[in-house]
């Protein structure tokens, strides 16, 4: 029982991990996509002048 528990204290920090590193991934791809957006818009209003 004991090593059944040890299995799954690891699972769940594993898991508590994980979910940090994917929560990461998706700020970071966010703040990408945001960053783009903003470059396209400030280089169609230069073009606009």
């Amino acid at each position: 029982m004991s090593e059944k528990k040890d299995f799954l204290d690891k699972l769940s920090s594993m898991s508590t991990l994980k979910s940090g590193v994917v929560i990461a991934m998706i700020g970071t791809s966010a703040t990408i996509v945001y960053y783009h957006r903003q470059q396209s818009i400030e280089e169609a209003q230069l073009k606009l002048k």
